[in-house]
């Protein structure tokens, strides 16, 4: 599937006629970029030259940073749809000969002389029912649903998003494709040698800061903090809600702050995150698994959330380390991972951990 253009195509058609078997490609879509992507088949280096490739290709609307869900182009006017090609009569002369007599039942000839489909015939498979009784040669019945499908192209129909101009239509930038978009690249970084880890989060910062809770309110036409269904060309974003590019963004967030599982041991390394959310010491509020308020100190330099309802702070430190709190008794574990018993204890909520501190090495652009 992969394109001259360094792109990857997204959907397939399958023809399969006359014994033979032909794969077609539907247009250029931002799911095949991401299918592609998370797919973990690529390289480090095929992986960043799909990115490059994508930000360079007519999928990019620079007005939003951002991608669309397929390129944009030039639709038929309404006077162009259901136009027969100028060599139809030479395809199917039997069918231009009724048609000269005033047989009208498949083809009408316009007053300027171009040919159309009869409007009352809605697909192909009507088509057919009005050939079977003209015992027509077989190759002129297949030169017949030849041109329906040129004409109408309905094995390629891919709804509003290849007719509408909203709706995740035509221009349109889709926020749950784009949110797909941000966890395949960083789970690429997740598997990225460390050479490569740097381009990795460059890559990932320019996708996240096409996202609205990195713009203003006039760049992105709402609440920047607010989830929307899509962007069309013509106006801000659209359809508020509960989308799904809010599932997207819990799981990056998450791998933003570094938390995965490991063959079921709890892991924190937060190499995506930027430093200026490494701020000024604070007070974190949160709510314990008793359902009760409480409130935590988090040291300059340091930053704090909640995993399962324990308490994560991050705090700065030479050396990697975790340190898990049960009550005032605290146990140190070198390196960025929780045993898998400790690990069970978070998962299940089992009340034992108060609070977990994870000593954490910074590096210029990015934290180890």
């Amino acid at each position: 599937n992969r394109r001259d253009d360094g792109m990857y195509h997204g959907y397939n058609l399958l023809d399969v006629h006359g014994g033979q078997a032909e794969v077609r490609h539907l247009e250029l879509m931002l799911e095949g970029q991401v299918a592609a992507l998370s797919s973990g088949l690529l390289d480090d280096a095929a992986v960043l030259e799909l990115l490059g490739a994508l930000r360079a290709s007519p999928l990019y609307r620079e007005d939003q940073q951002s991608y669309m869900l397929q390129a944009d182009r030039v639709l038929p006017s309404y006077l162009d749809r259901n136009t027969l090609p100028p060599d139809w009569a030479t395809r199917c002369p039997t069918i231009a000969a009724r048609v000269a007599t005033g047989d009208h039942a498949m083809v009408v000839v316009d007053v300027d002389g171009r040919a159309h489909f009869n409007g009352d015939l809605a697909n192909a498979a009507e088509l057919t029912r009005q050939l079977e009784p003209l015992r027509l040669p077989e190759p002129e019945v297949a030169a017949a649903l030849t041109i329906w499908e040129e004409v109408f192209q309905h094995a390629s129909f891919t709804g509003r998003s290849g007719s509408f101009f909203a709706f995740e239509g035509l221009g349109s930038i889709y926020w749950h494709m784009v949110a797909k978009l941000l966890l395949a690249v960083q789970e690429c970084h997740g598997r990225a040698a460390a050479a490569a880890k740097p381009r990795f989060r460059s890559a990932y910062r320019e996708i996240r800061d096409g996202l609205g809770f990195r713009k203003s309110p006039q760049d992105y036409g709402a609440f920047p903090t607010d989830a929307y269904s899509h962007t069309p060309r013509h106006a801000g974003a659209q359809q508020p809600g509960m989308t799904g590019q809010v599932k997207e963004e819990i799981l990056t967030r998450l791998g933003e702050l570094g938390v995965a599982i490991e063959a079921g041991c709890l892991r924190f390394r937060p190499e995506l995150m930027d430093d200026h959310e490494f701020g000024e010491a604070t007070d974190f509020e949160y709510v314990d698994l008793e359902g009760l308020g409480r409130t935590l100190p988090v040291a300059a330099g340091g930053l704090a959330f909640t995993f399962c309802q324990v308490p994560v702070i991050y705090e700065p430190a030479a050396v990697a380390s975790v340190t898990v709190f049960r009550g005032d008794a605290a146990e140190v574990f070198a390196g960025d991972m929780l045993p898998d018993d400790v690990s069970r204890d978070v998962f299940h909520r089992a009340g034992r951990i108060t609070r977990i501190v994870v000593g954490i090495v910074r590096q210029p652009g990015g934290t180890t």
